[in-house]
């Protein structure tokens, strides 16, 4: 039985590497492919429109 659960995680792990691994462009056809959303192939990187962070005043620390 430890051996099943030891082989899962192995296996979710290496899915997860591969995932984020892969090009930008493979992950945003395959989301879009398995139905996992627009923002499933996103990185942390997006369009400052979406939360306007960008569009803030910075503020001078002295």
């Amino acid at each position: 039985m430890q051996q099943v659960v030891v082989a899962l995680i192995v296996a979710v792990a290496a899915l997860y590497a591969l995932w984020h691994f892969m090009p930008a462009r493979w992950r945003r056809s395959l989301a879009a492919r398995l139905g996992l959303g627009a923002g499933a192939g996103q990185g942390g990187c997006h369009d400052c429109g979406d939360c306007g962070a960008c569009s803030s005043p910075k503020i001078n620390k002295k």
